[in-house]
């Protein structure tokens, strides 16, 4: 998405603009607490990390239909890695569905931490 940002001019004037800039604030603040849980593997995970992680959840999954439902996760003739936007939006709609899902289950796996700081 940062590439896009970058190598579109005005980006934030197309309808998926919006939806970029909150999916890098996003998968940045996921990468952080992917990070957190390898420094800190077999601790508890605090209440309000997973309820972090809760909502990052579910904001990519409701950017997923956002972009189901506006038909473009690019702007009109952008390739993403040398592929068609036919092929980059479906690689885009897999990234946020499993990045997504897995947030969402990764809270129902650790539940039982839930409560016990």
């Amino acid at each position: 998405m940062s590439w896009f940002l970058y190598n579109v001019s005005f980006p934030l004037t197309y309808p998926t603009g919006p939806a970029a800039v909150a999916l890098i604030a996003i998968l940045s603040t996921d990468i952080l607490l992917d990070a957190r849980s390898i420094v800190h593997a077999h601790d508890p995970w605090p209440g309000w990390t997973l309820l972090i992680r809760l909502v990052l959840g579910a904001s990519l999954i409701a950017i997923f239909w956002v972009y189901i439902s506006l038909g473009d996760v690019f702007a009109r003739g952008f390739t993403y890695w040398g592929m068609s936007d036919t092929y980059g939006r479906v690689l885009a709609y897999m990234f946020l569905w499993g990045i997504g899902l897995w947030d969402l289950l990764f809270v129902v796996l650790c539940r039982h931490w839930l409560g016990k700081e």
